[in-house]
């Protein structure tokens, strides 16, 4: 029942003279959610004129509530492989060269700071220890980004540890520097600086070795690839400017689905890393 003097225009209700700017609203459904919209819309041109606008009006916010509803619950989900399992979920990662602006500046390349593979734990338990797993990815990448022309400008784990040795009563040793936690708390709170004491840490450390920039692998990972038994390595990392204390860039790269475990999946990962900043 509608109230009295209201009218309905093309499924839309409007009060108000011919000659007035008139208050026009509608019912879009998204989901269970219905919400009330309100178009003030001068109608001096005529109802079938008005009717018209109105309606694309409301069929375009309809249309942006639905894909918004869509979105917010994920999408449709996905259907199983042949094989009856569930497919790998889908990252999203990080393309080549999104990080060719840091290929000219200097930047630190401090340890990987942690290893997971819940999905694959025999590529972590049969391969080497973690520690030595951490060193081995940290050569990797090293070596790749050298190969790339960055060993001018980049200064990598050994030569930070060097520094640190140097000057003991100044710097801490980057192996020993926990960015995990504070890095996730910057990732929550985006709006606050890295807290203590990494923040000062890392501050101390690029003013020895010259360098604004640090780029912290954060966590490899492994994950199954497909219902075939293929998996892959990931490799998270941030990039942190280290006068503001505050993260500038995250990513992850993967390496190329294998079978089994061997040093090429750490050498597949580290080509990825040194693509973020020097495509092939």
């Amino acid at each position: 029942m509608r109230p009295e003097g209201w009218g309905v225009i093309g499924g839309v209700r409007t009060a108000g003279r011919r000659d007035e700017r008139r208050r026009t609203w509608a019912w879009c459904t998204a989901g269970s959610t219905r919400i009330p919209h309100e178009f003030p819309v001068y109608s001096a041109l005529g109802d079938d004129y008005f009717s018209r606008q109105v309606t694309t009006l409301v069929m375009t916010r309809a249309r942006v509530l639905v894909l918004t509803a869509v979105l917010a619950c994920g999408g449709p989900a996905a259907r199983p492989s042949p094989s009856g399992q569930a497919p790998a979920p889908s990252v999203a990662l990080a393309p080549p060269g999104q990080l060719s602006r840091f290929a000219g500046v200097k930047v630190m390349v401090l340890p990987t700071q942690s290893v997971q593979s819940d999905e694959r734990p025999d590529w972590r338990t049969t391969s080497t220890p973690d520690k030595a797993l951490l060193a081995a990815l940290d050569s990797a990448v090293e070596t790749a980004l050298v190969q790339r022309g960055l060993q001018s400008s980049w200064v990598f784990p050994a030569a930070l540890q060097r520094s640190a040795k140097r000057n003991p009563t100044y710097l801490t040793d980057p192996y020993a520097m926990q960015a995990l936690a504070s890095v996730r708390l910057a990732l929550r709170k985006p709006q606050d600086p890295l807290s203590e004491p990494f923040a000062s840490q890392l501050r101390a450390l690029a003013g020895v070795n010259d360098a604004r920039y640090a780029l912290i692998p954060l966590v490899f990972r492994f994950e199954a690839a497909d219902g075939a038994g293929d998996a892959r390595a990931f490799l998270r990392a941030v990039i942190i400017d280290a006068r503001a204390a505050q993260v500038v860039w995250t990513g992850e790269v993967a390496s190329v689905p294998q079978r089994e475990y061997s040093r090429s999946v750490l050498a597949s990962v580290a080509e990825h890393v040194a693509d973020l900043v020097v495509p092939r």
